[in-house]
């Protein structure tokens, strides 16, 4: 969600944003993404929409692959003592 909300507003924000978080990950891909169509690994699409939309499927995995938070945790296992 903050990413949303920093994305919906061009500033230094934005720019640090871009260059933090996503540069990286799209160097990274740039190279492998060719690759990977060349082979037949993936269908040929612009490689902006293959990026985004592995950037987004990470996402959505972590999403909902992520630890309950720690209270609950304690509350959890102090209970059970």
């Amino acid at each position: 969600m903050l990413i949303s909300r920093i994305s919906a507003v061009k500033g230094e924000k934005l720019d640090m944003l871009v260059e933090k978080l996503v540069r990286p990950y799209h160097d990274a891909f740039e190279p492998l993404l060719p690759e990977a169509m060349r082979e037949k690994l993936i269908a040929e699409q612009p490689l902006e929409m293959i990026y985004f939309m592995l950037l987004h499927a990470m996402a959505e995995m972590r999403r909902h692959h992520t630890h309950p938070p720690l209270r609950n945790a304690r509350q959890s296992s102090s209970s059970s003592v």
